[in-house]
Parts: structure tokens; C-alpha cells; sequence
């Protein structure tokens, strides 16, 4: 293999770039390569950064996204840029050290295999920046995986591997530009011909910035299991959007309750009261994980509440009659709360979409 092209996603990474460049250069002297970056409009002007080291080294490109979020779009988004056909993506953290570069070009010849994965758990690998919770969360994700995917792998949610850009390109278009786990997303959504290897990887400290790992993270990679299972049914898209309504729906059943069994608040007006909650906690919700890409912050913040609320209250309004009606039927009140909300989940979804969290 002559040549390679690293894709790496960034976001505030200013203070890591030039030195990941250098170690880059160290470890590829051999080989022709080039660097394609793509930024999320980070706030500590790592794009800034990333142009005045193109002047000296015209091997490097970055593209800038100024409205989207997601590590796995920012991967997709720089695929067209790749002019190599072999592809390693890895992070801009320095946690992926570039001497592994060699050893997965290396195996990805000899095996010949769809995908190599440096794997922070395969035989000597070692991890320095892990604590106790993570280490759990991050063992029980994989064993999770690999049981819907009938795979045995160590880490398929490595953010560090090297790939083929035309079967990349070609299933790109399955896969979710909002998430994280773009690896995991290709292992369970595309063929089921892919083959996997994997090398040892020593997973460094990070070196400046702080970690992307957190629920949004964690949401994404329940998302990619649920898909895999139902993606002949269900649009990715909305399966967040009932995970979100599930949670909501949760939420107004226990404040329903609170209200009406402990509080001893009549009825109907409980089931108001636990309706204006459950919004506010879906409304939270979807901001910050269905719609992460187009998150809502500051006034848009406020505006984006107001309009949710606005668009609901038909929705409270749906909800309150079929309530009311099953209630005087004399429906026990655990059902006909339920039957009510989810009722109301269904408008809230679809309005969310085209008018709170519009497409940009």
C-alpha cells in the first residue's frame, strides 16, 4: 500500500492538531499521504488553526460544517474529499496514536478483510484513560453488540479503523449522519459479508479538550441496535422519536400518579399538570439527543420551547378529550392516561420535525 488517506473528525482540538500532524509524518515516511479534517465550527478555532498549517503543507485539507453536529456526518461529509481509496478514520485526541498506522495498513493487506479495527481491549491493547463506570459501560455496549451481531469482536465501537472509500461511499448512504459510532453503524447495517480483523491498540491519554463519551453517546449506539433490528419498519429518525415519547409518556404516568394518588389532585387536572411536564422533559429531550444535529441554545432555546408548547397544546387538547371520554366510560385511570398520551405523542412527533427543529 502507497498511499492513504486520514479522515479525522474535530471538534476543539486546536491544541492537538499540530502535534498529531507531526507524529502523523513521523510514522508515514513511506508512504504518500494526505489529512482531510473536518471541523463542526469549533468555538477554540481549530479550523483557524488547521489553514495556517496548510500553507506549509499542502497534503492537508479541512472542511468546515458550520450547522451540523455528529461525529459520523462529519466522517461521511469528508469521504468525497478522501482522493486515496484506503481510508483509516481516527480521532484528533492524540488517544489514537498514528504508530498504529503502519499496523493496520499492514493488517488490512495481509488479511485482506472489509474493515481493521484498533481495538482497545484485543489481546495486549491497554487503555490509560479509562475509570472504573466507563470501563463497565464500555464492556457491556460490546457484548451487546456482538450478540446482535453475532460477531466476536473486542472494540466494534473504536472510533479507529481503516476501510475501502468505495464501499464506504456506497453504504454511507444507511448510515446516520447524527451519531458517533460509525463503526458500529457499518458492521450491523451493511452486508453481511463484512469481514473484520483487528490489531492491538495503546489507547493514550488525552492530551488536551475534553471526552465526546456521554448519554448523547450512549443514545446513539442504542439507536444503531434498534435499527439494525428494525430498520424493514421503522425510519432511524423516529426510533429516537418514540425512545424520546416512551421516556415522556414514563414521566407523565408518574407525575399522573404523584398528583392524583398522593396529592389527591382531581383527576383530570392532574393529567394536565402531568402533561405540561411530560413536554418540557420531551422538549429537553429531543433538543439534546433526537435533534442534536440542529440543537436549539440561547434564545432560539426559548423560542423553540414556546413553539413546542404552542404546537402541543393541540396536543394536550387531543389528549384531554380522549381522557376524558374514556373516563367517563369509566376506564381505570392508568389506562385511559396512557391511551391519551400516547394519542398526543403522535401529533407532538410530527410537528416537531417540520416546525420546531425545521431542516436548515
Amino acid at each position: 500500500m502507497k498511499t492513504i488517506s486520514i479522515l479525522i473528525p474535530t471538534y476543539n482540538e486546536a491544541l492537538n492538531i499540530k502535534i498529531l500532524i507531526d507524529r502523523i509524518s513521523h510514522c508515514l515516511k513511506k508512504i504518500d499521504w494526505e489529512i482531510i479534517f473536518v471541523d463542526d465550527n469549533s468555538p477554540d478555532k481549530t479550523s483557524e488553526k488547521i489553514e495556517n498549517l496548510i500553507k506549509t503543507q499542502p497534503n492537508i485539507k479541512v472542511i468546515k460544517r458550520l450547522k451540523e453536529r455528529g461525529l459520523a456526518g462529519a466522517v461521511i461529509t469528508g469521504l468525497k474529499y478522501c482522493k486515496f481509496e484506503n481510508i483509516i478514520v481516527m480521532d484528533a485526541d492524540l488517544q489514537h496514536d498514528p504508530i498504529n498506522i503502519p499496523k493496520l495498513i499492514k493488517k488490512f493487506e495481509k488479511d485482506e478483510a472489509t474493515i481493521v479495527i484498533a481495538s482497545r481491549y484485543f489481546q495486549s491493547s491497554t487503555t490509560e484513560d479509562f475509570h472504573f463506570l466507563r470501563k463497565i459501560v464500555s464492556k457491556l455496549t460490546i457484548k451487546i453488540f456482538n450478540i446482535v451481531s453475532y460477531k466476536k469482536l473486542t472494540d466494534p465501537m473504536s472510533g479507529f479503523f481503516i476501510i475501502k472509500k468505495d464501499f464506504f461511499i456506497d453504504l454511507s448512504k444507511q448510515l446516520s449522519r447524527d451519531g458517533y459510532k460509525i463503526l458500529a453503524d457499518i458492521i450491523l447495517n451493511g452486508p453481511k459479508t463484512i469481514t473484520v480483523s483487528e490489531i492491538s491498540l495503546g489507547f493514550k491519554k488525552r492530551n488536551a479538550g475534553q471526552s465526546k463519551m456521554n448519554l448523547r453517546v450512549l443514545w446513539d449506539f442504542l439507536l444503531i441496535i434498534a435499527y439494525s433490528l428494525l430498520k424493514k419498519y421503522i425510519p432511524r429518525k423516529y426510533l429516537s422519536y418514540i425512545f424520546v415519547g416512551c421516556l415522556g409518556l414514563l414521566t407523565h404516568l408518574i407525575f399522573l400518579y404523584v398528583f392524583y394518588k398522593l396529592l389527591l389532585i382531581n383527576f383530570l387536572l392532574s393529567h394536565i399538570l402531568a402533561t405540561f411536564i411530560a413536554i418540557l422533559i420531551n422538549f429537553t429531550l429531543n433538543n439534546v439527543l433526537t435533534f442534536y444535529s440542529k440543537n436549539l441554545t440561547g434564545f432560539r432555546w426559548l423560542i423553540g420551547l414556546l413553539s413546542y408548547n404552542i404546537f402541543c397544546s393541540y396536543g394536550i387538547f387531543i389528549s384531554y378529550s380522549i381522557t376524558k371520554a374514556l373516563s367517563d366510560l369509566n376506564f381505570y385511570w392508568f389506562l385511559a392516561g396512557t391511551i391519551g398520551a400516547f394519542t398526543a405523542s403522535l401529533w407532538n412527533f410530527s410537528i416537531s420535525k417540520f416546525f420546531v427543529w425545521k431542516d436548515n
